[in-house]
């Protein structure tokens, strides 16, 4: 997959995070230093090895996603304790 270059004027990096492009609905950026430990624990998940560390990542790359949904009451998580419903 090539990555699209977007030319940003912004004086620091964008952050692994929810983000907006004017009007357009809110999506997940993933910086590549960050890809690794979720791709790592996909695999680990698939291969089926699913310790601590696994389970953790995973949580937090499900936490990251759920929080670009634009309305709250279909969110898996309503808040930062919450274990998905």
């Amino acid at each position: 997959m090539t990555p699209e270059n977007i030319k940003v004027e912004r004086e620091h990096r964008v952050e692994t995070g929810v983000v907006q492009f004017n009007d357009d609905w809110p999506g997940v950026f993933i910086r590549g230093d960050d890809c690794r430990g979720y791709a790592m624990a996909i695999k680990a998940m698939l291969e089926g090895r699913t310790d601590r560390l696994t389970l953790s990542e995973l949580e937090g790359l499900g936490r990251l996603l759920d929080s670009s949904c634009v309305g709250v009451d279909i969110r898996l998580w309503k808040d930062g304790n919450d274990k998905p419903t």
